[in-house]
Parts: C-alpha cells; structure tokens; sequence
C-alpha cells in the first residue's frame, strides 16, 4: 500500500433553485482539468466523485467547493466509482485507490503482485471496499478491502456447483451497514447472472448462488433469464437493480427489481419503444426507486426514473417536464449515476444540446415535509454543513429571514431568523 498526498483546488457550483425541485450544476471554475462527470455521490448527498476530460479522478466538496484531483496513470484514465458520508472516494488509477478530499491524500489498495485491482463502491462509513482483482487470463475474483487498505478475496463458486463454466465473478455494490454484498458471475454468454455475500456472525461470508442456478439460463433451455445483472443495491440491502434479458422467442429486455426480503424479481414495465432496449440502473433507494439510462442504439442513451409502484418506468423527459429540466431530459446522453437513500436526490451528468459539452448535476427532487424549528445539535447526530436562502444562494453564517439548514445526513430544515 502506497500514500501520497495530492493538492487541493477549487470548483465552483452553479446553481438554480426553485423549492419544489432544485437543479445544480456543477463545473470546474479553475478549468484545469475540463469538464466534470459525475460518477457517483455519497449517501447523505455532501460529496461527488467520479472523472474528467482529460481523465483524471476526482472528488469534490459540494458545499464549499473544495475538490482533489488524481492524474490519469496510464491510457485508461482514473476515476472514482463510489464516496463515503466523509468524502474518502475510491476507484481505479492502474490499481484501486482511495481519494481523500478532506487530507488531500491518495493510498493505493493492497494488490496481489502481477494482478489489476477496481474498487466500485465504499460504505458509508468508509469501513468496506468492493471490488475485484483480476489475475491471469483476466479472470475477475471479487475482493473486498478494509478502511487501510487491506485485502481479502470472498469466497467463489466452482463450475460444478453452477453447472457452467465461468471465467471468475465480481463484487459489485454493498449495503450501507456492510453485511451484503451484491455482485455477479462473469459467465461465457455474458449474462452476469447475481450472487450475493453475506456476512455472518463468525467473521465469514457466506456466497448465495440460488438465482444464478435456479433462474438463470446459461445456454438454450427452459429457465427464464438470459441476463441478471446487478448493479446496486439499496443503503438499506433490501432492493437490488437488475438489467435483465428474458429467455423468449422475442429476445426482449427490461428492468428489474429483486427484493432480498421476499426473493421475487419484479420485471419494471416498460414502454413499447423500449421492448429491445437495454436497461442500465445505476442506484437504487431504500423505498425501491431507480434512476439510469435506457440504451436502444449505438447513439441513444435516455435517461430514466422510476418511483416504485409506477405502473412504468418514466424517461426524465417525462418525470421532469418542467422548462428548467429541458436540458437534461432533452439531452442526447444523460446518465443519472446515484439516488440517494431517501430518495431526495439525484446526480449525474450529461451532454448540452448546443454545445456537446458535458456537465454533471444534482437534482433535488423535492422539499416537502420541511418544518420551522430550532436546531438542537444534542438531538441526533447529524450536524449542519451548510446554510442557504429561499434563493438558493449558500450562506456564511444564519441571516435574517428563512433560512435552509442542510445537514450531514442529507436531510434539510428551515429555521426562520429574526
């Protein structure tokens, strides 16, 4: 494990503001390293992390701004794929890493000598690292890291326990209290299909391939599903979303929602311009709703929301019709990338019509339920990290008037100051 300490800079965030949702764009106001993409945000909605256009990593601040960069290593560039409630962010640059906003400092993750390492998502509180090593003949092996970096390898499947051969698995997403572990067999027909980790009370974890062997069809017969692929679970490790790829005559695709309280997949409706599309969720809340991109066509990428029990799934174009959205539901590309735990916010990016430049956002999609009272400090954990006007402009201090009061949990409160 190697730790360097790297040079904090400054973005800026832009924003507009109106109460019932709240739209903010973010951009890189030094412009060293271009446009900012969005990748991923924390769960309580304090920080963004993800790449660049010249392909450097990066995790940002969003109340004050602050911002780490990390330098592409080689042709492939860095970027960060998950953060924590504190601002560590981890991903790839050569090997797996961590980015710290808060020191500046970069440690590479504990790797096996001769092998490649990715991390794809961290706990909220930074405790648990997934990922994946892979080895020679690129055979992925799911792998998990403690918070310094230390490596250990979970448990996989043999081939004669599936009933088809494989080329290794990956660890995908993790549940916020870091007991489940979601994530995928690299099958030879490139169907993905789920597995999951759990850990137990001895320390170990136990791997389920029970929908792998029992639903998934690795070759022609009789079992429902070509493809079930997982790609996030829900904070609270009840909803996982799944693209799915069904065993008809039609070949046809969807969207998937698995409950690992009732061990049902829900096939999310879609509609029929869609029927030949492929469904690419990317972050899942606790109450079950999704957000990301519809694929059908090498140049069609529609950004999607869907609030569990819809009766379909929505494009932004439809959920966000309002003028101030256009942007992003007129988009060719948008890619919605995280929905926080309650549901209250969504961050991505996307490219301009106009220009085809690219810019990350985060959308607030509502404030209702927001009650005048005083803050206690003593009555929860949460504490406040930043304060804003009716207007939406960020505040140094309380002022007269109504005040919103954003806390570390992601939750807001307005108090009225006189």
């Amino acid at each position: 494990m190697k730790k360097t300490l790297l040079t904090l800079a400054l973005s800026i965030v832009v924003s507009a503001f109106a109460w019932a949702q709240q739209l903010s764009i973010i951009t890189d106001e030094a412009g060293t390293q271009g446009a900012i993409q969005v990748l991923t945000m924390s769960d309580n909605g304090m920080y963004v992390a993800g790449t660049t256009e010249t392909m450097a990593g990066f995790v940002m601040n969003v109340a004050t701004g602050a911002i780490v960069y990390d330098e592409a290593l080689d042709e492939f560039g860095c970027e960060m794929r998950g953060v924590s409630n504190d601002g560590i962010a981890v991903g790839i640059n050569g090997n797996a890493i961590i980015l710290n906003v808060n020191t500046g400092e970069k440690m590479e993750l504990e790797t096996p000598a001769n092998n490649t390492s990715i991390a794809n998502a961290i706990t909220p509180d930074g405790s648990l690292i997934v990922g994946l090593c892979y080895h020679d003949g690129f055979v992925e092996n799911p792998a998990i890291w403690d918070q310094f970096g230390v490596l250990t390898l979970l448990p996989e499947p043999t081939p004669e326990e599936l009933g088809f051969t494989y080329n290794g698995s990956r660890a995908v997403a993790v549940s916020e209290d870091g007991k489940t572990i979601v994530g995928y067999i690299v099958d030879d027909m490139a169907g993905y299909p789920i597995i999951f980790w759990t850990l137990q009370d001895n320390g170990e974890w136990l791997l389920d391939t029970t929908i792998a062997t029992t639903l998934f069809e690795p070759a022609w017969g009789d079992k429902p599903y070509f493809t079930i692929e997982p790609l996030c679970i829900s904070a609270n490790g009840k909803y996982v979303g799944l693209n799915l790829a069904f065993n008809n005559e039609e070949f046809s695709t969807g969207l998937g929602l698995y409950n690992t309280e009732t061990n049902e997949i829900s096939v999310i409706p879609s509609g029929d311009e869609f029927q030949q599309a492929a469904f690419y969720p990317s972050s899942v809340s606790n109450e079950g709703n999704i957000v990301g991109q519809i694929i059908l066509g090498p140049t069609s990428r529609n950004a999607f929301f869907y609030q569990n029990g819809d009766e379909m799934v929505r494009t932004f174009a439809e959920a966000f019709p309002e003028e101030e959205f256009a942007a992003l539901a007129n988009s060719p590309a948008c890619i919605p990338t995280k929905i926080t735990p309650n549901s209250n916010k969504i961050a991505g990016w996307y490219i301009d019509l106009d220009t085809y430049n690219y810019y990350s956002f985060i959308l607030t999609l509502s404030t209702e339920g927001i009650e005048d009272i005083v803050i206690d400090n003593n009555s929860s954990n949460a504490v406040p990290v930043a304060i804003y006007n009716t207007a939406g402009m960020l505040l140094d201090r309380p002022t007269p008037g109504v005040n919103i009061i954003m806390m570390s949990d992601g939750t807001s409160k307005k108090v009225l100051v006189k």
